[in-house]
């Protein structure tokens, strides 16, 4: 696939404890058709669509990951995500550190955005955003 790693796994217990995924075509790691996994440790860099996608209603807990020098955004969620990020590092990515569109919802939190060529974070079309203590 174009994805180094695609879960869409809608076990509320699923842990995924991720080493590294990076120089993908398209995501690092893709959250999809309503997966709620938690995700955590993963180093997501040099991806070309960005480092974390999660769609399709996905509601992912993602914990102390490092998302850096994606080619496109760092984390984007879209199609009606949810997902909660924590304790993670996004930097240096060429788009958005975090794009939040398409009626997707996050609550990012104990994070930093930096470092990237666009906006930190970007919210639009129907998109909806929390962010505490970044």
């Amino acid at each position: 696939g174009l994805a180094g790693i695609a879960v869409s796994s809608r076990h509320p217990e699923a842990i995924f404890r991720v080493s590294a995924a990076t120089d993908n075509a398209e995501a690092g790691l893709l959250v999809f058709g309503g997966g709620c996994p938690m995700i955590s440790g993963a180093k997501l860099f040099r991806n070309q669509v960005a480092g974390l996608v999660i769609i399709e209603g996905s509601e992912p807990r993602i914990s102390g990951c490092q998302i850096t020098e994606n080619t496109g955004c760092g984390i984007l969620l879209d199609s009606a995500a949810r997902g909660h990020v924590r304790l993670c590092e996004v930097n240096g990515n060429e788009l958005a550190g975090v794009a939040i569109k398409g009626a997707a919802e996050t609550t990012i939190e104990d994070s930093t955005i930096t470092g990237g060529r666009d906006s930190g974070v970007v919210v639009y079309d129907g998109g909806k955003g929390c962010l505490r203590d970044c």
